[in-house]
């Protein structure tokens, strides 16, 4: 991740004697930021993540969350042309449209997570990475709302099948209890376990919350007949995982072996502490994973969530050497 300096402020929202508003100082730094991601590209002929220099490969995953970085502010800001204007000024609407096309369309199918991370069993066998295959998932249903279908008949029938694969890897990923309700996912559809990630479970409904919502979505170009039925029965297990989030996590409600597994650590994202996912984790990763899933999943009391986001601020305001916030 880049940061791009914000221009400062002199005195009380004025700068050089002129007002400035906070949305246009927010719209220049992605402006900014995306300027300075696309010239790096222009530099290294790839995209690059100064945390992964000795890595000798970009990878699917670093390709899918560079497009992201402008297909998200593009989607953002769709009823404002001007603000979308200034982000295709950056990386012209053709080109653009034309290298994420070509990307989603050249896509192996095996969603690695290299540089970042490599998920192998113990026979040396590579599986897809969970955050990977949300990405597409996003992009091509960014692309299509911001950039329109592509034009090439093989080229809509390759993601097609993309958007397949990827719906096809979060019914096998989905974590389910013996009852086979959904619970949660996995960051991988290899070997799951029975208990679900909280990053993977935020990942997962992040995506297809926005994919499920979209009217009529059997009639979009990506979405064959087999994606729409993958896609139904996804959409169906989202209340069951909200209702599993929420006992976990807000009510509190474990079972013997939950309790056990929990060993006395806090899972409580109301408690005000942070949610330990083992004895020396200090960190509010897993709480704000958590509280964002359930702001996907439409928990039912907004007001909760905003009381945990509250509790959670007043600490974090508190320097703490040993915290490792978003790590």
């Amino acid at each position: 991740m880049h940061y791009v300096n914000i221009p400062s402020w002199n005195g009380l929202g004025f700068k050089g004697g002129c007002a400035v508003s906070p949305r246009n100082t927010a719209i220049d730094a992605i402006v900014q930021a995306l300027a300075f991601l696309k010239g790096e590209h222009e530099k290294y002929g790839r995209w690059e993540d100064p945390a992964n220099k000795a890595s000798d490969t970009t990878g699917e995953i670093m390709e899918c969350e560079a497009y992201l970085c402008f297909l998200l502010p593009l989607n953002q800001f769709s009823s404002q042309p001007d603000v979308q204007n200034q982000i295709f000024d950056v990386y012209p609407e053709a080109n653009l449209k034309k290298d994420v096309y070509d990307l989603i369309s050249g896509l192996s199918g095996a969603f690695s997570g290299t540089p970042y991370v490599s998920i192998q069993d113990s026979d040396g066998q590579s599986h897809p990475f969970l955050d990977t295959v949300c990405y597409v998932i996003s992009i091509i249903t960014f692309a299509e709302k911001v950039l329109g279908e592509p034009e090439a008949q093989p080229q809509q029938v390759a993601i097609q099948q993309v958007m397949e694969k990827c719906l096809r890897f979060l019914r096998e990923a989905t974590v389910v209890d013996r009852e086979g309700r959904a619970k949660g996912w996995s960051f991988t559809n290899h070997d799951v376990p029975d208990r679900p990630f909280k990053y993977s479970t935020w990942m997962a409904t992040d995506s297809l919350s926005d994919l499920t919502s979209i009217p009529d979505l059997n009639k979009k170009y990506y979405c064959s007949k087999e994606a729409f039925q993958l896609a139904t029965i996804l959409r169906r297990a989202l209340p069951q995982v909200a209702y599993e989030q929420s006992r976990l996590y807000v009510d509190g409600k474990h079972t013997e072996d939950e309790r056990q597994a929990f060993n006395g650590r806090n899972v409580l994202i109301t408690s005000g502490k942070p949610v330990l996912e083992d004895e020396d984790d200090v960190g509010f990763n897993y709480n704000l994973w958590i509280i964002m899933a359930l702001l996907y999943l439409n928990y039912d009391d907004p007001s909760v969530l905003a009381n945990a986001l509250g509790s959670l601020a007043a600490v974090i305001d508190k320097p703490d050497p040993r915290r490792r916030l978003l790590t």
